[in-house]
């Protein structure tokens, strides 16, 4: 699919857009005004792609912290009134 216009800005065809956790920075993204044109994003889309390409990596990257003992010990003994 190709824009009529690439520098377009998402925020110029819709009223509200949201997102959470990764695709709330992908709305800044694409919502944001340029600083040096405020009728064109801070990202286009495909700097986003090529945003999430370089630094996805490292955003995303596996947590060793996860232990499911931990998390069944704690469904074995349910919480107590004191």
């Amino acid at each position: 699919m190709q824009a009529k216009d690439p520098t377009s800005s998402l925020a110029h065809y819709f009223d509200v857009i949201s997102g959470t956790s990764t695709g709330g920075l992908m709305t800044l993204m694409l919502a944001a005004p340029n600083s040096s044109s405020f009728k064109h994003p801070l990202f286009t889309p495909s700097e986003v792609v090529q945003f999430y390409k370089i630094y996805g990596p490292e955003i995303f990257k596996p947590r060793y912290n996860y232990q499911p003992s931990t998390i069944m010990e704690h469904q074995h003994n349910p919480l107590q009134e004191k």
